[in-house]
C-alpha cells in the first residue's frame, strides 16, 4: 500500500516563544547561535518571525549581546524600506505587532531556558534536514548529478552540546553562577526553608516516610508552594481518585476542613486570580501507570495547551508500574528515569518513597531505612525525612531532618519541628528549630 505524505502543522508558539528568547535573552542567543544555519533556506517557516531570526543574529555577531529594546530600533529603521516594497508592508506590521506584544510572553524575565534550548536545537535540526530535502529533491528532479553530490558531500547536521566544555575564567565563572541562581524555584517558608534550602530546576527531590505519616500531603503542599511562585506544576496521584485530590485541594486553598462548593469556588478564584491557572492534575489507578506514560501524557497536554512544565510531582515514586523483573531493578529504573526527566527537561521532580520496616519505630529516619533498594538516594539531589511519634502525631507534630543533599553539607541528625493542620491539608503551619531536643 503507498504511503501518504501528510504536511507537519507549523509549531507557531515554539517559533515565538524561540525568537522571544533570542531577542532578550544574551545567554541564550550565544548557545544556540551555532545552530543557526541560514544559508541553507529559511529557519523559521513563519516568514516575518524568519525575517526577525536574520536581524536579530546579525546584532549579535556585531555586538556579541541579545538586542532587547534595541529591536524596536531596529524594525524602525527597517520601515522607510519595507514601506517601498508592497509585500513588505504586511510583514513590518506583523513584526511590529510582536514587538509590541513581547513583554506578555516573557514574564519578569523568567523561562525554563535549558527546556526552550533543547527545543530549539531540535527545531533548527528539523529545518536543516527540511531545507536538505527541499534542495535535494530540486537537484533530482533537474537531474543535476555533480550539484547533488556536492551537496550530499558538503551537508553537516546541526548538533547541540549535550556536555557544556567552558573555560574557567572570571567571566564564564560568574556567567555559570548566575545560571545556577537562576536555576532556584522553590524553598520551604521559615526554618525549614532554612534547614532544607532551595530546590532547584533539574533535580530529583524525595521525601521518605513510613506509611501513613503524611507524604501525600506535603507532596501536595510542595505543589502549592510552587504554584504560588508562578511555577507551572502537573501533580501525578497514583492512588487517589480525583474526588479526594480535588477535597484536598479545596481544604487548603479554602483553609477550611468542611467546604462546601461554593466556599470552595469561591477560594479556587480567589487562588487563581492571584496565582493563575498553573496546576494540573493527572489521575491514574493504582499500579497503573509507567513512567513513560506519565511523561507522554504531561507532552501531549504542553503540545495542545500553551502551559509548559515546570515542577513534576508524583505521589509517589515507589508505585509506578515497571517491567523489571525483580521490584528492586524495578524501584531503580523508576528512580533513574525521573531524575533523566528532571535533567532533560529541566523541571524539578519531586516524588516520595516508603521506608523499611526497621524505619517505622525509629526516632529519626536515616539513609539506612530506605526501602527495597539505597540506590534511590543516590539518584536523588536531596532526599527528607519525616519523623514523628505517636505523641507528636496526636499533638500536631512532625520532625523533618534531611537524608541526604547532593548540593550542600547535611547531617541526618538534626531536625526541625513543624506544626501541623492536615484537616485543612496543611503539613508545616509553621516550623522552628528546638534547642531543647
Amino acid at each position: 500500500m503507498p504511503g501518504v505524505t501528510r504536511n507537519r502543522p507549523v509549531n507557531t508558539d515554539l517559533q515565538k516563544n524561540i525568537i522571544t528568547a533570542m531577542i532578550v535573552d544574551t545567554d541564550f542567543i550565544k548557545r544556540i547561535r551555532p545552530l543557526y544555519k541560514s544559508e541553507t533556506g529559511k529557519v523559521f517557516e513563519v516568514e516575518y518571525l524568519d525575517k526577525i531570526a536574520g536581524w536579530i543574529t546579525d546584532y549579535y555577531d556585531e555586538y556579541l549581546q541579545a538586542p532587547n529594546s534595541n529591536m524596536q530600533d531596529i524594525l524602525d529603521a527597517k520601515k522607510s524600506f519595507m514601506y517601498r516594497q508592497e509585500d513588505s508592508i504586511k510583514t513590518y506590521k506583523l513584526i511590529k505587532a510582536f514587538l509590541e506584544d513581547l513583554n506578555e510572553r516573557y514574564v519578569n524575565g523568567e523561562y525554563n531556558r535549558e527546556l526552550l534550548i533543547q527545543n530549539a536545537t531540535d527545531y533548527f535540526r528539523i529545518r536543516n534536514w527540511a531545507n536538505f530535502h527541499a534542495q535535494m529533491q530540486g537537484y533530482i528532479t533537474t537531474s543535476n548529478l555533480s550539484a547533488l553530490t556536492r551537496l550530499h558531500n558538503e551537508f553537516t547536521d546541526v548538533q547541540g552540546d549535550l556536555s557544556a566544555n567552558r573555560a574557567v575564567t572570571p567571566q564564564n565563572m560568574r556567567e555559570m553562577m548566575n545560571t545556577s541562581r537562576n536555576q532556584r524555584i522553590v524553598c520551604f517558608p521559615g526554618a525549614l526553608g532554612d534547614h532544607v534550602g532551595w530546590f532547584e530546576r533539574s533535580w530529583l527531590v524525595g521525601i521518605m516516610g513510613p506509611f501513613k505519616r503524611g507524604k501525600s500531603f506535603w507532596l501536595q503542599y510542595l505543589a502549592h508552594l510552587c504554584w504560588e511562585e508562578n511555577l507551572n506544576v502537573a501533580l501525578v496521584s497514583l492512588e487517589m481518585t480525583e474526588r479526594t485530590l480535588a477535597t484536598r485541594i479545596a481544604r487548603y486553598v479554602s483553609q477550611e476542613p468542611q467546604p462546601d462548593s461554593d466556599v470552595t469556588e469561591r477560594g479556587m478564584r480567589r487562588y487563581t486570580r492571584l496565582y493563575g491557572d498553573r496546576m494540573r492534575l493527572f489521575v491514574y489507578p493504582c499500579f497503573s501507570a509507567t513512567i513513560d506514560m506519565i511523561y507522554n501524557d504531561i507532552i501531549q497536554e504542553q503540545q495542545t495547551s500553551d502551559w509548559e512544565c515546570d515542577v513534576l510531582i508524583i505521589d509517589h515514586g515507589d508505585i509506578v508500574l515497571h517491567n523489571e523483573g525483580s521490584t528492586r531493578e524495578g524501584l531503580d529504573a523508576i528512580w533513574k528515569s525521573m531524575k533523566k526527566i528532571a535533567e532533560e527537561q529541566n523541571w524539578l521532580v519531586v516524588t516520595a518513597s516508603q521506608t523499611n520496616r526497621q524505619g517505622t519505630d525509629r526516632e529519626l529516619i536515616t539513609q539506612l531505612d530506605t526501602a527495597e533498594d539505597i540506590r534511590k538516594i543516590a539518584h536523588c539531589d536531596c532526599m527528607l525525612g519525616l519523623n514523628q511519634t505517636q505523641e507528636e502525631r496526636d499533638n500536631g507534630i512532625m520532625r523533618i531532618n534531611v537524608i541526604s543533599h547532593r548540593h550542600r553539607e547535611f547531617f541526618q541528625n538534626r531536625a526541625v519541628m513543624v506544626e501541623q493542620d492536615l484537616a485543612i491539608s496543611n503539613p508545616c503551619r509553621r516550623s522552628y528549630v528546638d534547642r531543647d531536643r
